[in-house]
């Protein structure tokens, strides 16, 4: 089983989205614009605007003239390669909660659960698949004509914190006025939907998806 150790300050998917440059979320294109990545880091795009429509292909290399700061965007990101399952590799926390309990929201706290190895993980051999029945008994042996009967992707809701979030401040949302707090953590959106699409597109490559389900709170996270 092969083991490594790093350190985490903030949330796996953190870590994760700010490994990933934002891909369509900064200086987009005001006249809306519609992008596709493919292999070797090529592009290809088309914008649409009230005098018509244009489209066009590049390379490696993206300018960021048509951009709504005039400044330059990232080379588009080239497709993954494997991308391994739960049942190849797990992520295991090298510590507990203590006694007494440490709020990571106080500075000084923060600072020795860090110190104690807070965010601290190992990648630990994956976790089988388990059979589950309704009624939570035994579940059957499978016959011999068994098959897959769809293979698909849950995308379950897209923010990264629940509406319940204090960082939300929920109780300031009124009807006539402020009705949805911001939340900071959503400046992340961007690049954990990047690293969610690259990812489903690396596993629908290895084994044909069926298809994507979204599981709502789409518009809240805008």
């Amino acid at each position: 089983m092969e083991r490594r150790s790093s350190r985490l300050a903030f949330a796996l998917p953190f870590a994760l989205a700010l490994g990933i440059p934002g891909a369509g979320c900064v200086g987009d294109d005001q006249g809306g614009t519609e992008g596709s990545t493919g292999d070797e880091g090529s592009t290809s795009s088309s914008t649409s605007d009230a005098e018509g429509s244009t489209s066009s292909s590049t390379g490696a290399e993206t300018s960021g003239a048509g951009s709504s700061t005039g400044e330059e965007l990232p080379p588009p990101l080239p497709p993954l390669g494997h991308v391994p399952l739960t049942t190849e590799e797990v992520l295991e926390n090298l510590t507990t909660p203590g006694d007494p309990y440490l709020d990571p929201r106080i500075p000084a706290e923060l600072d020795q659960l860090l110190d104690e190895g807070y965010g601290d993980y190992d990648v630990a051999a994956g976790e089988p698949v388990q059979d589950r029945t309704l009624d939570l008994g035994e579940a059957p042996t499978p016959g011999p004509g068994a098959a897959l009967m769809t293979r698909f992707i849950h995308l379950a809701d897209t923010q990264l914190a629940d509406d319940e979030s204090p960082t939300r401040v929920a109780n300031l949302d009124t009807p006539d006025g402020l009705t949805a707090s911001f939340r900071p953590q959503e400046s992340y959106m961007c690049q954990v939907l990047n690293a969610a699409v690259r990812t489903i597109n690396a596993i629908d490559g290895e084994l044909p998806l069926d298809f994507v389900l979204l599981g709502g709170d789409h518009i809240d996270s805008a």
